[in-house]
C-alpha cells in the first residue's frame, strides 16, 4: 500500500518554474484521507497496539512527514519520530519541525536520514496565506511559484509576478487553477536589512487597518538572505494608465470614486488608529506619485511605503525628506535654488504630491495623454544650469505655469463636481505648507464630489420613475434633493460631530456610499419594470426608497434636519401645495422631520376613508366607544366590548400601526384591515384552526394605529388570565413541573401544522414568537394545564402573499424582533421562510424548553446573523437528546440558512411538509404510540381559502384528549 502511496504522490507533483517538483497541500490531504492512512499504517511492520497512537501523530499534523517516509518506504518509521516527543504531545504536530537538519535526523533514524532529508523538501514547500509574520526559509527550501517574472525596478527591488497553484494556497476564498500575486524582493546592499524591516512594520501596521485602497500585503520572507514581501498583483500603475487612452470603464463617476479611496487611504496613514493593537500613530508617506498608486480593474491601490514613516503623536510627523529629485515632491523639501540641502517636512508634503497627481489625473480626463505630455512640458523648469525638472512650484515660489493651467481649467469646467475638483487641486497646491488642507478635509471634499456625480444620476433617475408613479416617489425625490442640498454640504462638519476619529469618519462616508449604492440599485430595478410589473412591486420599492432617504438624513446633525425639512417643503411646494398645506396646519415639534407631518396626513386621510367604508358589504369598524380597556398583556391588552344587546365580551386587543407607506392610499389600507378583520372571523367561524375570533377593528387617530378586536373562548369569559407560552416555560423550569413530552410534542405539532395551513392558503402570520401564542389556563397556578390548547394571536402584521399585497413591515415590539429572519430584520421582503424560521425558534424553545431571551442574554450587541449562528452552535446539538434526531432535524430545518427563494414557489410550501411538518408528525405517533392517522383530526386534509379550511378539530379536542 505504501508503494502504491508513492506512486500516487509522484503524479501529484507540481514543478516550480525552476522545474523543482513538490506537492500541494490540498493534494496531500486528499491523499491521505483518514482511510487510507488507517489502511496503510495496518500494512506496516508497526506494532497493533501503537497504530493507533500512529494515526493520531498523522492526523492532522504529520502528513508531511509520513508521505515522506512513504516515498522512501519507510513509513514505519514514523514511531521513531514519535518517540522523540518526549511526552510533551508534539508529535500530534510533526509537521511543524519540517525540514528536519540532518544531525537532527541522524539521532532519529541514523539508517535513512540521508534519503528522508533529501526527499522531505518536495513536502515542505511553503504554504503562504493572508496575515502571515515574517518567515526565514531555509536555502534548500522549493518555492510553491509557477511563474516567476520579473515586472519592474524600483529604488530597493525588483517586482516579480508570481502564479500560485490553486491547491496549495489560502488567499482565494475559492479553489482556482492558479493565483497570481506579486513578489517585491530586496536588492542586495549595505541597508537591506535596515529598510525591509522598516518596511515591514510599516505593512504590518497598515494590514490592521484592512483598507480597501491600500495594497493588500500577505506576507513577508527571507530566503539566502534576501527579504521578499508578497503582495496582491495589479494591473499596472497610474503612470501606466496617464500614457494611454482613457478605457470607457473609467467613468468620471469612477475615478471620482477612485480618486476619493486614495485620499481616504492616506488618511488612514496620516492618522493611524488600529483598535484591535489600541495604537494611534502619525503617519506620512513622504513618496506619493504616480508609479506608487496601483490599478487592479478600475480600483486604485495605495502602496510602495519604503520611505513611509510612523511615529507617536508626541514625536510628530516631522522627518528629512530623504529622496531624491521627483516631480511631485513639495516646496518644502529641498532648497533647489541654493545648497540642495534636504529639509525637514510633514504631512503636508503628501499633500502637495497627491494635488500634483491628481492635476495630472484631471489633465489625462480632460485632454488624454496628450495633454499630459504637454502639462509635464509646460512645467519644464532648470535649476543652477544643470537640474531640468518638470516639477509644480519654481523653486522658492509658485509656478505660474500651474497656475495657468488649472486656471484654464476652472474657466472651463463643466458641473459643480469639475469645479470642485480644480478648486480641490488649487488649495492642495497651497505653497506655503501651513495653508494646506489637511487629510481628512481632502478626503471629505473628494467624497462630496463624487457624491454629487451620484446625486445627479439617481436624481435623473428619480425624475423618469415620478411620472410613473404616484406621489410617494416624489416625496422622496425632493427629500433625496434636500438631502443633496444641505446635507451634502454640511456633510464633513455633520459627521465629525459623531466621529471621535478619522476612523469612524472614514467608517460613517463609506457608510453613506453603501447607502447610495444600494438606493441606485433599487431605483434601476423599479425604472426597468414594465408598467404590470410597477403595480405589483411598487409597496416594496417604496419602503425600500423611505428607508434608503431615512438612513442619509439619519447621518446628520439636528440642525441639518430642519434645515432639510424645511428645504423639502419648499420642494414640495412647488409640485403638491396641498401636502404642504397640511404640514402647515400640523403642530410639529421643532425638532421632528417631515415623516412626522405626513404620518398626520395619513391619519386625516384614514379617518375619511373609514367614513366611506360604512358603503361595504361586510363592515367590519366598529365605534370605539363601545370597547373599554382593562389591562396589558405583552404588546396586547385585555378589555370589554359592549354588544348592542347590553352584553359585555372578553376581548384581546392587538394594535395595527400605520406610517405614512399610506399616503394617497388610505381607502386600500381600511380596506386591507377591514379584509383582514372578516378574514380572522370567518377562520374562527370556520372552527378549523387554534385562533381568536376577531369581533372588528377600531380607528385610534392619535395613536396612528387601528385596533384589531378578538373575543377570548367561552371557557375563559368568567375568569379571563391569559398567559403566553413565555410565561408558561418560565414558570415551569424545574423538571418535575413541567408539562410531559407527549403534550409538548402535541403543542409543537399544533403550531407546525397551523402555520403550514396558513401558508397553504396564501397568507403569511409575519409575527411568529412565543409572546403570541396565549393560553387560557382554568387555574393561573397550573398552567401546564392548558399547554395543549394554544392560541395563535399577533395577526395584525400578516398579509396574503401576493405580490401586491399591502404590509407596515416587521413588528416595532422589541421582544418579538429577535424571533425575526435576520434579512427581514436588514428590511428584506417577506418570505414564507422568514415564518419558518420565527416557528423555528419557537421549537427550539419548546426542545429546550428554554425562553429565547435566556438562550441570547448578554448577546445583545451580536447581529441577527450572528444570534442566528449562536441557537444552531450553542443550542440546537442539545435539542436530540431531549426530542430526538427527527425533532432536532425540523429545528434545523426551520433555521438554517437558506438562499433567496421564489416567494410563491410551491416546492418552498412542499419542502416544509416534508422536513417540518411530516417528521413532526412523526414524533407525536412514535411516542404516543398511535398511527399517524389519529393525529389527523388535528389535520386539514385540503385547503383552498383560510377562511373555509375543511373540519380541522379545535384544540379543546386536545385538551379532551388529556383529560
Amino acid at each position: 500500500m505504501a508503494n502504491l502511496l508513492s506512486d500516487q504522490l509522484t503524479k501529484s507533483f507540481s514543478v516550480n518554474w525552476k522545474g523543482e517538483k513538490f506537492i500541494s497541500f490540498r493534494q496531500l490531504d486528499s491523499l491521505l484521507s483518514e482511510a487510507t492512512v488507517t489502511h496503510i499504517v495496518q500494512q506496516t511492520s508497526i506494532p497493533p497496539y501503537e497504530r493507533k497512537d500512529a494515526q493520531r501523530a498523522i492526523l492532522p499534523g504529520g502528513k508531511r512527514v509520513f508521505a515522506t517516509l512513504c516515498s522512501i518506504q519507510r513509513p514505519h518509521l514514523l514511531m521513531d519520530f514519535i518517540a522523540q516527543d518526549g511526552f510533551l504531545g508534539s508529535h500530534s504536530q510533526l509537521d511543524f519541525q519540517l525540514p528536519f537538519e540532518e544531525e537532527v535526523l541522524k539521532k532519529i533514524i541514523p539508517d535513512d536520514y540521508r534519503a528522508f532529508y533529501d526527499t522531505q523538501w518536495t513536502f515542505c514547500s511553503p504554504l503562504f496565506e493572508p496575515n502571515l509574520s515574517h518567515r526565514k526559509l531555509d536555502k534548500r527550501c522549493i518555492l510553491p511559484f509557477l511563474k516567476f517574472c520579473e515586472r519592474g525596478q524600483g529604488a530597493f527591488g525588483k517586482a516579480f509576478e508570481i502564479e500560485l497553484p490553486g491547491l496549495h494556497q489560502k488567499f482565494a476564498d475559492s479553489i482556482t487553477d492558479t493565483v497570481k500575486l506579486v513578489v517585491k524582493q530586496f536588492q542586495p546592499s549595505v541597508h537591506m536589512t535596515e529598510k525591509s524591516k522598516h518596511e515591514l512594520r510599516m505593512l504590518s501596521l497598515l494590514r490592521h487597518v484592512n483598507h480597501p485602497h491600500i495594497v493588500r500585503f500577505h506576507a513577508a520572507y527571507t530566503l539566502d538572505c534576501i527579504p521578499h514581501f508578497i503582495f496582491d498583483a495589479a494591473d499596472y500603475d497610474l503612470l501606466h494608465l496617464l500614457s494611454d487612452c482613457r478605457p470607457d470603464t473609467f467613468t468620471d463617476q469612477v475615478i471620482f470614486h477612485e480618486i476619493y479611496g486614495i485620499a481616504s487611504a492616506i488618511d488612514a496613514l496620516h492618522n493611524y488608529f488600529s483598535d484591535e493593537l489600541n495604537l494611534h500613530l502619525i503617519g506620512c508617506h513622504y513618496d506619493l506619485k504616480p508609479d506608487n498608486i496601483l490599478v487592479r480593474g478600475t480600483q486604485f491601490l495605495l502602496s510602495d511605503f519604503g520611505l513611509s514613516r510612523m511615529k507617536t503623536a508626541a514625536e510628530g510627523s516631522g522627518s528629512y525628506f530623504k529622496g531624491g529629485l521627483a516631480d511631485y515632491l513639495a516646496p518644502e523639501c529641498q532648497d533647489l535654488q541654493g545648497t540642495l540641502d534636504k529639509n525637514r517636512i510633514r504631512r503636508p508634503s503628501d499633500i502637495w504630491s497627491f494635488g500634483c497627481i491628481l492635476a495630472e489625473l484631471a489633465t489625462w480626463m480632460r485632454q488624454g495623454p496628450t495633454g499630459v505630455n504637454n502639462f509635464v512640458a509646460k512645467r519644464e523648469m532648470t535649476f543652477q544650469g544643470v537640474l531640468t525638472v518638470h516639477q509644480f512650484h519654481a523653486g522658492n515660489e509658485p509656478s505660474e505655469a500651474v497656475s495657468e493651467w488649472l486656471n484654464g481649467f476652472q474657466d472651463s469646467a463643466v458641473g459643480l463636481y469639475w469645479r470642485g475638483l480644480v478648486k480641490v487641486i488649487q488649495d492642495m497646491l497651497s505653497f506655503a505648507a501651513a495653508d494646506r488642507p489637511k487629510s481628512n478635509e481632502v478626503m471629505i471634499r473628494l467624497f462630496q464630489l463624487h457624491t454629487r456625480i451620484v446625486y445627479e444620476e439617481l436624481n435623473n433617475l428619480l425624475s423618469i420613475i415620478a411620472t410613473r408613479l404616484g406621489l410617494w416617489i416624489i416625496v422622496e425625490q425632493r427629500r433625496f434633493e434636500a438631502w443633496a442640498w444641505c446635507g451634502l454640504e454640511s456633510l464633513g462638519s455633520d459627521l465629525h460631530l459623531g466621529a471621535n476619529s478619522d476612523t469612524a469618519l472614514r467608517a460613517k462616508l463609506y457608510g453613506t456610499h453603501d447607502i447610495l449604492q444600494c438606493l441606485k440599485a433599487d431605483l434601476l430595478q423599479l425604472n426597468a419594470s414594465d408598467d404590470e410589473e410597477l403595480a405589483s412591486v411598487t409597496f416594496s420599492y417604496q419602503h425600500a426608497i423611505r428607508t434608503h432617504t431615512g438612513k442619509l438624513w439619519g447621518m446628520h446633525s439636528i440642525s441639518t434636519l430642519k434645515r432639510m425639512t424645511e428645504r423639502t417643503e419648499e420642494l414640495l411646494l412647488t409640485h403638491h401645495s396641498e401636502i404642504l398645506s397640511s404640514i402647515e396646519d400640523s403642530e410639529e415639534k421643532e425638532s421632528a422631520l417631515l415623516e412626522s407631518a405626513l404620518l398626520k396626513v395619513t391619519m386625516k386621510q384614514v379617518s375619511t376613508a373609514l367614513e366611506d367604508s360604512s358603503r361595504r358589504k361586510k363592515k367590519m369598524n366598529m365605534d370605539r366607544n363601545f370597547l373599554k380597556v382593562t389591562g396589558n398583556l405583552q404588546g396586547k391588552q385585555t378589555g370589554h366590548l359592549s354588544k348592542f344587546d347590553n352584553q359585555k365580551t372578553v376581548v384581546v386587543i392587538e394594535y395595527l400601526e400605520y406610517a405614512d407607506h399610506w399616503i394617497d392610499r388610505s381607502e386600500e389600507l381600511v380596506e386591507r384591515v377591514n379584509g383582514l378583520a372578516c378574514e380572522l372571523s370567518d377562520l374562527k367561524a370556520s372552527g378549523s384552526l387554534p385562533v381568536l375570533k376577531c369581533e372588528g377593528f377600531c380607528h385610534i387617530p392619535e395613536r396612528q394605529a387601528f385596533q384589531l378586536i378578538f373575543s377570548v373562548p367561552d371557557e375563559a369569559q368568567a375568569n379571563l388570565k391569559p398567559v403566553t407560552l413565555v410565561d408558561i416555560i418560565k414558570k415551569t423550569g424545574p423538571r418535575n413541573v413541567r408539562p410531559s413530552l407527549d403534550e409538548v410534542f402535541l403543542l409543537a405539532w399544533i403550531l407546525t401544522n397551523t402555520i403550514f395551513t396558513f401558508h397553504q392558503a396564501g397568507w403569511y402570520h409575519k409575527s411568529i414568537a412565543s409572546g403570541n401564542v396565549l393560553f387560557f389556563p382554568r387555574d393561573p397556578n397550573y398552567p401546564t394545564e392548558s399547554v395543549t390548547s394554544p392560541y395563535l394571536t399577533g395577526f395584525n402584521y400578516s398579509r396574503q402573499d401576493g405580490r401586491g399585497a399591502f404590509t407596515v413591515g416587521p413588528s416595532p415590539d422589541p421582544k418579538a424582533k429577535d424571533y425575526q429572519h435576520p434579512e427581514y430584520q436588514d428590511h428584506a421582503k417577506f418570505q414564507r421562510r422568514f415564518d419558518y424560521y420565527s416557528l423555528g425558534v419557537i421549537l427550539l424553545e419548546l426542545g429546550r424548553w428554554k425562553p429565547l431571551e435566556h438562550m441570547i442574554r448578554g448577546k445583545s450587541s451580536q447581529s441577527p446573523t450572528q444570534i442566528r449562528n449562536l441557537l444552531l452552535e450553542n443550542e440546537l446539538p442539545q435539542v436530540a437528546s431531549q426530542m430526538g434526531q427527527l425533532y432536532r432535524d425540523a429545528v434545523w430545518e426551520c433555521l438554517k440558512e437558506s438562499s433567496n427563494e421564489i416567494e410563491d414557489d410551491p416546492e418552498v410550501l412542499e419542502r416544509f411538509r416534508e422536513r417540518v411538518r411530516q417528521p413532526m408528525e412523526q414524533c407525536l405517533a412514535l411516542l404516543q404510540e398511535k398511527d399517524v392517522q389519529q393525529i389527523n383530526v388535528l389535520v386539514p386534509t385540503k385547503t383552498s381559502k383560510v377562511a373555509k379550511s375543511p373540519e380541522t378539530t379545535h384544540t379543546q379536542e386536545g385538551r379532551k384528549a388529556k383529560e
